[in-house]
């Protein structure tokens, strides 16, 4: 059964885009943020400052679903019950949730740590 021309041959690129798709969200929302607050600075005098912070969240929770729709697609247990598909990706959700302040605060120590501060 070891030889089975049937199965689909596993492919270690997967499991790397998979990882990457847990990372990414984290710097999609530092991008944004940036990039959000540049615009507002510079259109200040719009009143587009209240509007920003509510287009940065909806901005970021489209990119976390997207990226757990492709997660799933890559996962290896793959099947076509909507339910297991739905669940998959508010799982994904929910732990990047709680990932993307982690590896924010991380990255501010590394960088804190990368240049210190000499009096």
């Amino acid at each position: 059964m070891e030889n089975d021309p049937n199965k689909i041959p596993e492919n270690h690129a997967q499991a790397w885009l998979r990882i990457i798709l847990w990372i990414l969200p984290t710097g999609f929302a530092w991008m944004s943020g940036v990039g959000l607050s540049l615009l507002a600075a510079r259109g200040g005098s719009w009143g587009a400052a209240p509007v920003i912070f509510p287009i940065w969240i909806v901005l970021n929770c489209a990119f976390i679903v997207g990226a757990g729709r492709f997660h799933r697609m890559l996962s290896p247990q793959t099947t076509n019950d909507p339910e297991m598909h739905l669940g998959h990706v508010v799982t994904f959700f929910a732990v990047q949730l709680l990932l993307i302040p982690f590896l924010s605060l991380f990255v501010v120590f590394v960088i804190c740590k990368a240049n210190p501060i000499r009096f």
